[in-house]
C-alpha cells in the first residue's frame, strides 16, 4: 500500500472485511439482516485495528502530527446515520426492482 494511503489502512481493511460479510450473509438470511451484520463486521473490524495503534499515540506523536487530518474517522461518526439510511434505501429500491421484474 503507498504510502499516501497507509493512514487509512485500518478503513479499507474494514471495508474489505465487512463487504464479503455482507455479501455471504445475503444468501442466508434477509437484505436487511445482511446489511446491518456486514456493517457491525465493518465497524468491529475498523474499531479493532484503530484500536491497536492507540499505544502509540503518545503526546510526542500527538503534538507532532496534530495538524493533520483523518477524514475517513469523520465520515464514519459524523455521517454514520445518512450512510445507513442510504443503505436502507438502496436495499429498499432494489427489493422493488425484484418484485417489479417477477
Amino acid at each position: 500500500m503507498t504510502k499516501r494511503y497507509h493512514r487509512h489502512r485500518a478503513f479499507y481493511l474494514a471495508i474489505g472485511c465487512g463487504v464479503p460479510v455482507a455479501a455471504l450473509a445475503a444468501f442466508f438470511l434477509t437484505p436487511w439482516q445482511a446489511l446491518e451484520i456486514g456493517t457491525v463486521v465493518f465497524f468491529i473490524s475498523y474499531l479493532t485495528l484503530s484500536l491497536r495503534k492507540l499505544p502509540l499515540l503518545t503526546a510526542k506523536h500527538l503534538r507532532a502530527h496534530a495538524d493533520e487530518n483523518d477524514a475517513p474517522v469523520l465520515v464514519l461518526y459524523e455521517h454514520e446515520e445518512e450512510v445507513a439510511r442510504l443503505g436502507r434505501r438502496l436495499v429498499a429500491l432494489a427489493r422493488e426492482a425484484h418484485v417489479v421484474a417477477r
